[in-house]
C-alpha cells in the first residue's frame, strides 16, 4: 500500500518538531556546559575532566559539539 499525501505531511511536521526539540536540547546542553558553576566546582577541587566524561558517557547524554 502506498503512502498518501497525509502521511507525507505528518512526516514533515514530525521531522520539523524533532528538529526544533533537538535544537532546544543542544542549546540547553551548551548552557549547562558553560554555566558559571563549572568554575565554582573547579575552585572547590572537582576533577572536571572526569565529571565531563561521566556526563558525556551517561545513557542520557547528547553531544553539543561545544
Amino acid at each position: 500500500m502506498g503512502r498518501t499525501a497525509r502521511h507525507e505531511r505528518l512526516d514533515t511536521r514530525t521531522d520539523h518538531q524533532y528538529d526544533e526539540l533537538r535544537a532546544a536540547l543542544l542549546d540547553a546542553t551548551a548552557a549547562v556546559n558553560t554555566h558559571r558553576w563549572w568554575g565554582k566546582c573547579k575552585d572547590a577541587g572537582a576533577d572536571l575532566v572526569a565529571t565531563r566524561q561521566a556526563l558525556t558517557h551517561a545513557p542520557f547524554a547528547e553531544s553539543a559539539d561545544c
